[in-house]
Order: structure tokens, then C-alpha cells, then sequence
């Protein structure tokens, strides 16, 4: 199971040793934080009634066996609902502060017990699956990558639309008559994308350092990547496709095998909307265009400062390659930083396959594109705030 947004541990929020496992009284009783059930002994690193410690105990290790939550991954976990969704049980045990590598500490322990001729051995296997799986050492990022890290989150979470385009998505579905369903025009909630990915990416430091001739060069030559991606991640968040009407109407523009593919993607991209942030911003700063649009080259004026963009994506590049090894351990970061490769170059060769033989999506697209050059006119008479402090969240 990949992991989730809400697993996601700040610098300040990163709970010491100490405060992961005080002292066990079992004079206490109090509530499990994981299901509300009686609980008296921290387990694994939150207070946790004896089922929910049995269960993460057979889970915390193996989360990519899980099987994926059917709903939205937002299940009500109580004494109730405990069995009903694994996925958002054992998100949940992340949440509060649980963690696999308690669990490896007291397998040590007990294989210490059983046989001190094999402890060598035993311990050597043991520390393998810490590489392997998760590492939460905080210092693979360094204080000022924490930072950044931090200030991304907000950013997007402030220029976020996807709970909007949601509710416009179930207020359309329920107004438009059953017979016209072919009428939904997709330009509405795609502008609805393109805007909060604008809003976000406009509030970089190393996008606001660019001239607005610059800015526009830059999103000419990468807004369809950026697009591509984030509206294949906004389309999951919202369940488009479990609409009939935005299907039909999409089916429509793109045909079957193109849906099949967007399907196929989406079900591939990671859960963790950390790693969707951190990409998104990689793909802004690429040095080459993901579709050949035809664009003039002569008036790219960035054409001549490659470096320039290199610089920034190096950055981010990195940020998201420490974050990985930081949340998964080394093995399944490389793991999952090669699936996001292969599900960028899956998408840009779906969007350059549609810019050569759609007529329709080269003309949304360059309407997009138009949309977004009056975008950077407003946004750069607006004073704004960078990294979106400040704007409404």
C-alpha cells in the first residue's frame, strides 16, 4: 500500500523516542486513538487497545499487501467500522504514531531470547528490511529541505481547488438531465485544474525570479507534462470517471483506448500527495518540452539558460529523492522513483500520440494555454505572497 498523505511527519511534528514510547501504566485505562476501544499500554508507539496492536503488528511490515481502501480513503475507523477497511485502519495507525520499527525492536528482542548463537545473523537480517522498507531518520533531509519541504505543502494546500472541483463535479452530475449527458463540456473543470496549478506554481521563488516573457517560454514549452500529470492525479482524487456523464463526455473527445490508459495511470500513481507536490514542481522547471507543439523556438527566452532550469529542478530532484528514502528506506524509494519515471514518460507519450492525431485536444489545449498567458498578467499586477503565505486555505 503506498503511503498516504496524512503519514507525512514534519520536523516539528516528528515525535522523539521518548515521546513515541512513554512509560506503560497499566493502573490507567483510557481510549485507543486508533478505534476509540479501552486501551492501557502504548503499542508500537500510540496508545492502542490489544486488537488494533495485533493488527498492526500483522500489517505495520508488509503495507503494499493491502488491499486498496473501495471509497475515497477517508473510512470513520471505530470499534464499529476496525474490520471493515484495512487500508484506512492501518493509515490510521501511521497517523497517530505508530510505526514498524518498534516492532522490529522487539523482534530483536525476542530473538535474542530464543538464540544467542544466530543473533548475529538474526540482527544482520533484521536491519536488511530497516533499509528495505522505511527509514524515518530525519536527518536525511537537512533543516533547510525540511523547510521547503513544508513551505511546498502549504503552498498547494493554499492554491488547492480539488475539494472545489468536486463539488461541482457531484452538483453537475445531479442537475444535468439523464438524455444529455454528451453535453458536458470538459474545458470548464480542466480550466478549474490549470488554475490551481498555475496558483501554486506561481508562487515559487524560482518561478517568480523569471521575467514574465521567461514564465510564459517555460509553461509553453512544459504545460502540457504538468497538465497531463496533474489532471490524471486530480481525475483520481475525484472519482470523474465514476460519473457517467463526464465519462461519456470525455469519451466523446479522446475515445475508449485513451481512457483505458488514463485509468491505467491512475491506478499506478502514488497515494502519497507529497511526492505529487514535489513532481509537480519538477516537471515545471524541465529544460525539454514533453510535446513538440510546434512552438517557435526563437522566441523561447529561455532557450539559451538550460542551466538555469536545471538548477531549479536539481533541487527538487533531490528534495524528493530524500523525502522517499526518508518515509520508505532506500530499496522502495528506488523503487518508487523509477514508477514515477515510468508513469511521466507513459503520459507524455499519451499527450504527444493525442497532440498529432486530436484536433479537439490541440484545441483545448491551446486555449489552455491562452487562459494561462492572462493568468501571469493578473497574477503579476497582484502583489503575491510567495509560497501562498497568506492566501486564503
Amino acid at each position: 500500500m503506498p503511503a498516504k498523505e496524512h503519514l507525512f511527519i514534519s520536523p516539528q511534528q516528528a515525535p522523539s523516542d521518548s515521546a513515541q514510547m512513554p512509560p506503560n501504566n497499566p493502573s490507567n485505562f483510557s481510549l485507543c486513538l486508533i478505534c476509540g476501544d479501552r486501551a492501557r499500554f502504548n503499542n508500537y508507539g500510540a496508545l492502542s487497545c490489544q486488537s488494533c496492536k495485533t493488527f498492526f503488528r500483522r500489517n505495520g511490515f508488509r503495507p503494499e499487501t493491502v488491499r486498496p481502501c473501495t471509497l475515497v480513503n477517508k473510512c470513520e475507523i471505530n470499534m464499529k467500522t476496525r474490520h471493515s477497511c484495512t487500508y484506512c485502519r492501518l493509515s490510521k495507525c501511521f497517523a497517530v504514531g505508530m510505526t514498524s520499527d518498534l516492532i522490529r525492536k522487539e523482534d530483536l528482542k525476542s530473538s535474542k531470547r530464543l538464540s544467542s548463537t544466530k543473533n548475529t545473523q538474526i540482527t544482520t537480517i533484521s536491519r536488511i528490511v530497516i533499509t528495505s522498507f522505511q527509514s524515518q531518520d530525519r536527518t536525511i533531509l537537512s533543516d533547510s529541505q525540511w523547510t521547503l519541504l513544508s513551505n511546498i505543502v502549504h503552498a498547494y494546500d493554499a492554491c488547492n481547488t480539488i475539494s472545489h472541483i468536486k463539488q461541482i463535479l457531484n452538483n453537475s452530475s445531479e442537475s444535468i438531465d439523464e438524455t444529455k449527458k454528451d453535453i458536458i463540456d470538459p474545458m470548464d473543470m480542466l480550466n478549474q485544474i490549470c488554475e490551481s496549478v498555475i496558483l501554486f506554481i506561481s508562487s515559487l521563488p524560482d518561478f517568480r525570479i523569471l521575467t514574465q516573457n521567461e514564465q510564459i517560454s517555460l509553461l509553453n514549452r512544459n504545460l502540457h507534462g504538468v497538465m497531463g500529470f496533474y489532471s490524471t492525479f486530480v481525475f483520481r482524487q475525484i472519482g470523474i470517471f465514476n460519473h457517467a456523464n463526464y465519462l461519456n463526455a470525455f469519451e466523446a473527445i479522446y475515445g475508449m483506448n485513451i481512457i483505458s490508459a488514463i485509468k491505467n495511470v491512475m491506478e499506478q500513481l502514488d497515494s502519497n500527495e507529497t511526492i505529487i507536490k514535489i513532481a509537480l514542481i519538477i516537471l515545471t522547471f524541465s529544460s525539454e518540452s514533453y510535446v513538440d507543439t510546434d512552438r517557435n523556438v526563437d522566441m523561447d527566452t529561455l532557450s539559451y539558460g538550460t542551466f538555469r532550469l536545471l538548477g531549479s529542478q536539481n533541487v527538487y530532484v533531490e528534495l524528493l529523492w530524500k523525502y522517499l528514502t526518508y518515509q520508505y528506506g532506500y530499496g522502495r524509494a528506488a523503487v518508487r522513483f523509477a514508477q514515477f519515471i515510468q508513469i511521466v514518460l507513459c503520459i507524455v507519450r499519451n499527450l504527444a500520440m493525442l497532440h498529432v492525431n486530436n484536433e479537439i485536444h490541440r484545441r483545448i489545449s491551446d486555449a489552455i494555454v491562452e487562459h494561462i498567458k492572462q493568468m501571469l498578467v493578473f497574477i503579476e499586477s497582484e502583489p503575491r505572497p510567495l509560497w501562498g503565505k497568506g492566501l486564503p486555505t
